[in-house]
């Protein structure tokens, strides 16, 4: 997996075997709605993912790891790519692993050690 940060913006990008998944998060001081962005499709791609799905295991993940580390993490907009692999789980353990990293202080491509 890859760990990104750009423009206030935690991004991690899974790709294994033929399965691809891209998530963005930015996150909030308290809690509000959540804006849900689908990124462009290229030429020729299918959406094959709607944002409630990605919305629904985001806050799933966000809040089992909310639970676990004790923490209050709030989530501003969610960020992904509708041509991405479908899955019943993968956004729920992409948001768990953004999280426990930034939790942990682990680096990120693009953000000041």
């Amino acid at each position: 997996m890859q760990f990104i940060y750009d423009s206030g913006v935690y991004k991690v990008a899974k790709v294994a075997s033929l399965q691809h998944n891209f998530l963005g998060i930015s996150f909030a001081d308290s809690k509000r709605n959540v804006e849900v962005v689908e990124l462009p499709l290229k030429s020729g791609e299918r959406h094959v993912i709607a944002g409630d799905v990605v919305l629904s295991q985001v806050m799933d993940g966000l809040q089992q790891t909310n639970d676990e580390l004790g923490s209050q993490y709030h989530i501003e907009k969610v960020l992904f790519v509708p041509s991405d692999t479908p899955s019943d789980l993968v956004y729920k353990f992409l948001t768990i692993e953004l999280i426990k990293r930034i939790h942990n202080k682990e680096s990120f491509v693009g953000l000041p050690s």
